[in-house]
């Protein structure tokens, strides 16, 4: 999927990805590594570290990462993921 736009979020820890297309209907939340486990994109998104959460519906996305984490780094780690989907 491409990502046409990149949105901030009222938390300085989370961003909103708008793509191309859409995810399978309904809204799909997981907080935990271990939540995501049999969900390949989730999956994917949590396997690239620093990130605490991860919701997607319609044609957006919201990762949150950790306090630490550093956007410079997840940001194309995150393009690179969905360009795969």
């Amino acid at each position: 999927m491409q990502i046409l736009d990149t949105q901030p979020t009222p938390n300085p820890n989370a961003l909103k990805f708008i793509v191309a297309g859409t995810f399978p209907a309904g809204s799909h939340s997981f907080m935990s590594e271990a939540e995501a486990a049999k969900d390949p994109l989730a999956a994917s998104l949590f396997s690239l570290g620093e990130v605490t959460s991860v919701f997607y519906m319609n044609n957006f996305l919201t990762v949150n990462k950790t306090p630490a984490g550093d956007w410079a780094k997840l940001h194309p780690a995150i393009t690179e993921t969905l360009s795969k989907v």
